[in-house]
């Protein structure tokens, strides 16, 4: 899931995302950084937290304890979740999903949500806010990667073969990311090929070949590429 976060980081600009994430974390002075699922930086920190710089220099194996509670707890959700690590602080993970898969996530916040001083908070500086406050944070952050274009491989039959790809859309009700699966099978490429061109899991390529294989009534792949020839024969005929 790495390559392909990595690669899906690359298709929408990584100097872009981490401008970004920079901008965003000192508007709002919070840290925040992009993860892979398994916890290793995509990105360079923003406004990192110098109180969790500190702790994970002295004490990592806590603080990754914490981080792989979270990310479990954001992977079974699948919606962005705010957590406490063991100090107190209040961060928050947002998914990145790439075709039904969690790719990558933001983690951010690092603040301090309890109005009571705290001296080592007050050494580090780390920042107090309520908790509806990093909550319209996170909401605000959604909405602006909700903007953000996921490049998906288009559909191939769209651009060379509009008659293929119409009878496909009609005739089996195969959906637009079903139909680039077919463009795929019909170039002979393998299940892993079709995923790191499409950026997701080898898992979701298979159950989009299984659901095309129902939809079409046949028995595998290779009587999919049939219907598809016995289509454009139909266009040439015209």
């Amino acid at each position: 899931m790495d390559k392909i976060a990595l690669r899906w980081l690359q298709s929408i600009g990584k100097e872009q995302v981490q401008t970004f994430q920079d901008n965003f974390a000192a508007s709002y002075n919070i840290s925040l950084c992009l993860l892979s699922i398994d916890g290793e930086p995509l990105t360079v920190w923003s406004n990192e937290s110098l109180l969790c710089y500190k702790l994970q220099k002295n004490n990592s194996t806590e603080c990754i304890s914490y981080r792989k509670e979270s990310i479990a707890a954001m992977l079974k959700k699948r919606e962005p979740i705010i957590e406490y690590c063991y100090t107190g602080l209040a961060y928050f993970l947002y998914p990145i999903f790439y075709d039904n898969d969690i790719i990558a996530f933001f983690i951010g916040g690092m603040v301090s949500l309890s109005e009571e001083k705290n001296e080592i908070y007050e050494k580090f500086s780390v920042n107090y806010m309520k908790k509806s406050d990093l909550e319209n944070i996170l909401k605000f952050l959604s909405s602006i990667l909700a903007m953000i274009h996921m490049p998906e491989a288009a559909g191939g039959f769209a651009a060379h073969n509009s008659h293929l790809y119409t009878q496909l859309m009609k005739r089996y009700g195969l959906t637009d990311r079903e139909i680039s699966i077919i463009d795929f099978l019909m170039k002979r490429k393998s299940n892993l090929e079709i995923a790191e061109s499409l950026f997701i899991s080898e898992k979701t390529v298979k159950t989009h070949v299984s659901n095309i294989i129902r939809k079409m009534n046949v028995k595998n792949r290779i009587d999919v590429m049939l219907i598809c020839q016995e289509l454009d024969a139909e266009e040439i005929k015209r």
